[in-house]
């Protein structure tokens, strides 16, 4: 006969339920916990115990089954003793002992009796209908803000080093100012060897404006020839170039159809290597144009035509050119 049912009903309403001869289930109240981990709440319940020394008939567990079964008392007694002689037993063998809804008892090294707890089951009738449940934790965006370090000594000695440089500006600002009234003045500075032609350009020179530096225009070339490391031809269909001013070892330029050069502008339609190339891109611009232009640098040879002297003509040429081939492009010369 198993008795864990009963004793598992009794622990609802008592704290301490007694196994003659066997040892006692004590109840303590355990209040809720959230594990630090799983971020689990559990609420209030009873942590059960098992106290071997507790084997005193008390008569609460003989009572209740007598009770339940309708027998009388020493029948009750009878099968509590029976479950005892045969848990016993199984325990001696190394056997676990499933108590139902309470938990389970086992032997330890020392051959001592052991319980672990059924935390399914919640015997604290206060906290009846409650179950476990998982909290997700809020997290909360924090704005973290970056201090420069101050370092005193650095701003302990850049302050005089500025103010000395502000004086040194300031000072030699006025010297100047009274140079230069002494120079309009028609004084002569003899140690210096200065007067006022030559104190004018110095500061001409001091004061002269640089000019702009000339950066590469990016312009797009499309199906371009270009050589590889071998010496082959090959078409590239989209390359994009840079016009620099440049200055090659080996240039030459030769005009077809023209006694003398004309300044202005020109548009190319190839540079090439190949002196068969070249001969039949010249070929093709004689059919049309009159003035061919055939300009080398270094290993390449540009073949264009002259365009114009004046860039608004020259630019509406290379658009109405660009719309048979979208490669040509202007050189001014």
């Amino acid at each position: 006969m198993d008795i864990s049912i009963y004793i598992s009903e009794l622990l609802f309403e008592h704290d301490c339920v007694i196994i003659p001869d066997f040892g006692g289930l004590v109840c303590n109240y355990k209040p809720s916990e959230i594990h630090p981990v799983l971020n689990l709440i559990s609420p209030p319940s009873k942590a059960i115990a098992f106290n071997k020394n507790l084997q005193r008939n008390d008569g609460l567990l003989i009572s209740y089954i007598a009770q339940r079964k309708f027998i009388s008392f020493d029948m009750a007694t009878a099968l509590v003793a029976g479950w005892v002689t045969g848990s016993k037993s199984l325990l001696k063998a190394g056997d676990r002992i499933e108590l139902t809804k309470i938990g389970e008892l086992y032997t330890d090294i020392e051959a001592n009796i052991q319980f672990a707890q059924n935390t399914t089951q919640n015997y604290l009738r206060t906290s009846y209908g409650l179950k476990t449940f998982f909290a997700e934790p809020v997290i909360h965006a924090k704005e973290i803000k970056v201090v420069k370090p101050e370092n005193p000594e650095i701003e302990k000695n850049s302050k005089p080093s500025n103010f000395w440089k502000i004086a040194a500006i300031i000072i030699l600002l006025v010297a100047m100012a009274g140079l230069t009234q002494l120079m309009w003045l028609g004084v002569e500075i003899k140690p210096l060897h200065a007067d006022e032609a030559n104190f004018s350009a110095l500061i001409s020179q001091l004061l002269k404006i640089p000019e702009s530096e000339l950066k590469p225009v990016p312009i797009e070339i499309n199906k371009a020839e270009i050589m590889n490391n071998e010496g082959e031809e090959i078409r590239a269909t989209e390359i994009n170039a840079e016009v620099t001013p440049s200055v090659s070892t080996t240039t030459s330029s030769d005009l077809i159809g023209s006694n003398e050069s004309n300044a202005g502008y020109y548009i190319i339609i190839g540079a090439f290597k190949s002196n068969h190339n070249i001969q039949s891109a010249t070929e093709k611009l004689t059919e049309s144009h009159k003035e061919i232009l055939l300009d080398t640098q270094g290993e390449l040879t540009r073949v264009g035509y002259f365009a114009g002297p004046n860039f608004a003509t020259a630019k509406e040429q290379l658009k109405a050119a660009q719309k048979e081939d979208s490669s040509y492009w202007l050189l001014k010369r």
